[in-house]
């Protein structure tokens, strides 16, 4: 059938993310929360991306895990990416490919399918250090994007 024949709620199940694909997402992504808070001292973490917002597509989605670290110190974030890296790869082993990064953040597959941006950071409020908006802040940006989602939903 030509898709400009369908009726909208048609096309949205074709098109949307099946609860099949968000289930396998779930527990691929409980399983790296484990991973990672048991690599570095998390405080709290929380998701974003097309999968969590509900604009995922059945062939295209990805999803955001922010990771808030306690006493997190931007100057050590090639440390810390090192850690979620090699804790990934050790217990992931072949589920997980590491695809990139950028300096904020880990690019990856899970599964084959889901690809997840790994971002670390901390709370902004209880850094002071005297290079914080010199070069420091662009390292917390992630720790808004929580309420950018709620905003936007």
């Amino acid at each position: 059938r030509d898709v400009f024949t369908l009726e909208a709620s048609h096309v949205t199940r074709r098109l949307a993310c099946s609860e099949v694909n968000k289930t396998k997402c779930e527990k691929l992504l409980a399983g790296l929360d484990g991973i990672v808070c048991s690599a570095l001292a998390v405080e709290d973490h929380f998701y974003s991306g097309s999968l969590f917002r509900g604009t995922a597509l059945n062939y295209s989605f990805d999803a955001d895990v922010v990771y808030v670290i306690e006493d997190y110190d931007y100057h050590w974030m090639e440390h810390y990416k090192d850690q979620v890296r090699d804790a990934v790869k050790r217990h992931f082993r072949r589920v997980a490919v590491f695809d990139g990064e950028t300096p904020f953040c880990l690019k990856c597959t899970l599964g084959g399918f889901l690809r997840v941006d790994i971002l670390i950071t901390g709370n902004p409020e209880y850094n002071s250090d005297y290079d914080f908006w010199e070069r420091g802040a662009r390292y917390y940006s992630a720790y808004g994007s929580e309420e950018v989602d709620r905003s936007l939903l």
